[in-house]
């Protein structure tokens, strides 16, 4: 039965156009197909494997979220979202959309994560002639990290998320300098800080947050939203 239903072409619809949504996995595919050839649903092939009881082959394609570390780049000044989201067409990133001009952009691709992350920072990299880093989060992460946030009832403006690619280090809270009122917690992967009195006037220090970014709770929340979570 295996051989009769053996996947042997790459799967496209009708017009022999590949249809965006799922990842092809089959065997004769794998390594095969460029990246970004993808089955909008479970392809004829996947079905009959289904079928069968076997593994599938289609799966869907994650999606992403990820943050600039900075939007003001090098010596090109604040980077346009119209070039942002060219950089992620260009890196084979499918569904790209940007939120604010604040370096937020949602996209799906078959990379893991940290392959979607360096293929990003090459390019901005090459955009701007120098390092900027970008953090990477699933939305699953992403909404997990919100729902940890601590601050019951704090005005959403004025709570941020520092995210980090690594746990903050332990010494992260003795580390604070010129903490004056502000609340700070630390999550598996983020920091958090509440800032009571507002940022404007805020002198905080948080070393271990320099190799991060910070986003207010109304900018996850809608990250999540646009991301379907």
């Amino acid at each position: 039965m295996g051989s009769a239903i053996r996947p042997s072409r790459p799967h496209r619809w009708p017009g022999n156009a590949p249809v965006q949504g799922y990842q092809c996995l089959a065997p004769a595919n794998v390594g095969a197909l460029p990246v970004g050839l993808q089955c909008a649903e479970l392809c004829g092939s996947c079905a009959a494997e289904q079928a069968a009881g076997l593994a599938v082959s289609c799966r869907p394609m994650p999606t992403y979220i990820a943050l600039l570390r900075a939007v003001n780049v090098g010596g090109t000044g604040k980077l346009p979202m119209a070039e942002l989201r060219a950089m992620c067409e260009a890196a084979g990133f499918e569904d790209v959309r940007t939120y604010i001009a604040s370096g937020n952009v949602l996209f799906r691709t078959a990379m893991t994560a940290k392959r979607a992350q360096a293929a990003l920072e090459q390019r901005l990299a090459a955009y701007a002639g120098k390092p900027v880093g970008v953090i990477v989060r699933t939305p699953a992460e992403m909404a997990r990290a919100l729902a940890a946030q601590p601050f019951v009832g704090a005005a959403p403006n004025r709570a941020v998320l520092i995210f980090l690619d690594a746990p903050p280090p332990a010494d992260a809270l003795a580390a604070v300098k010129h903490r004056n009122g502000e609340q700070i917690a630390l999550g598996e992967r983020e920091i958090y800080v509440h800032y009571g009195e507002g940022m404007a006037d805020s002198k905080l220090v948080i070393p271990a947050a320099k190799v991060g970014t910070a986003r207010n709770l109304n900018t996850v929340a809608k990250l999540i939203e646009m991301a379907g979570g």
